[in-house]
């Protein structure tokens, strides 16, 4: 019967490197979320997960109570060009040894806040990428996801022994994208850089479902911060003045002397939290939690003017509206 003759040379010629679809319209969208974390022993990567939250790896900031990031800045392209003005003084509030996750607490203002992507719509061989700082800063660099662990094991310089539920992937990760962000093809943070296996090109980054956890639990006040506290000392405060609450605890998160963080119940259950970002011993953030809102006070007058809206109700706004009135 007849047969077509397929020419290979010129099948050749159509083949193309695998690129990701709009990359220069999804770098743009994420770039503002992703910061420089700096300590004296080095830097790394950090994405901003809420109004004054930053996650990052522990192994950036293992050893220290503060740490300077960042924001991105497109006339920054060297380490070199990065002045004093351009530093911002960060705690680190929390930290995980186990999944190599920490959280730090920005004292100026974050208005770029990542959107987490959907553990369950992970799947290998989706296209991913990720920004960080290896050589330039907010570096594009773009894989495929190659496989998930369930959980990996991993260490650095022998100091700890790690372990997480873990996306591998072929995206180029140096160390200046410990704790950058792995984004998925819609821009959505599927996972925090963490490790590469030197010398066999994998890389890894911790995935979204123990960052969700880690996150929750930091928030709750779970986690120590910093090498020097154990735990949050929480205080009941009596007599505090909030309707309808039952009871309310307070905690001085950087040991300055002052309230800076309170969590109110119903009877057993969390109903608010409210954080201090200006450190005047007044707070200017409160998430109702039943109502998935976040009142802001950005301008520090004593009145909320930004509302942030939990979509997802993963305690992180999802989009930011001006207060009438």
């Amino acid at each position: 019967g007849d047969r077509t003759v397929y020419n290979l040379s010129e099948g050749l010629q159509t083949i193309t490197t695998r690129q990701l679809p709009n990359a220069p319209r999804l770098y743009e969208k994420s770039v503002n979320s992703v910061v420089i974390v700096g300590t004296g022993s080095g830097r790394g990567a950090g994405v901003m997960v809420g109004s004054d939250e930053i996650i990052t790896n522990f192994h950036v900031v293992d050893g220290y109570e503060k740490a300077d990031i960042v924001l991105y800045n497109p006339q920054l392209t060297t380490l070199k060009q990065i002045q004093k003005s351009h530093l911002i003084n960060a705690d680190v509030i929390a930290i995980d040894k186990k999944r190599d996750l920490a959280l730090l607490k920005s004292s100026k203002y974050l208005n770029n806040p990542i959107t987490f992507g959907k553990n369950w719509k992970i799947k290998v061989a989706s296209d991913v990428f990720a920004i960080g700082h290896p050589e330039g800063l907010w570096s594009f660099t773009d894989g495929v996801i190659s496989s998930l662990h369930s959980p990996k094991e991993w260490r650095y310089n022998d100091d700890y022994e790690y372990i997480a539920n873990c996306i591998q992937t072929n995206t180029s990760i140096n160390p200046g994208n410990s704790g950058g962000p792995l984004f998925n093809d819609k821009g959505e943070v599927i996972g925090i850089n963490s490790y590469t296996s030197e010398g066999e090109g994998l890389n890894f980054a911790v995935r979204i479902d123990e960052v969700n956890d880690f996150l929750k639990r930091a928030r709750n006040g779970e986690y120590p911060k910093g090498k020097k506290a154990d735990k949050y000392n929480w205080v009941k405060i009596p007599n505090h003045g909030l309707e309808g609450l039952d009871e309310l605890y307070a905690t001085d998160s950087n040991d300055d002397g002052k309230y800076d963080y309170w969590l109110g119940y119903v009877g057993n259950k969390l109903n608010i939290r409210l954080w201090d970002r200006n450190l005047d011993g007044e707070f200017d953030v409160m998430h109702e939690i039943n109502d998935s809102t976040f009142y802001i006070d950005t301008d520090y007058d004593g009145y909320a003017d930004t509302a942030g809206i939990d979509n997802d109700n993963d305690w992180i706004p999802d989009e930011f509206k001006p207060l009438e009135g």
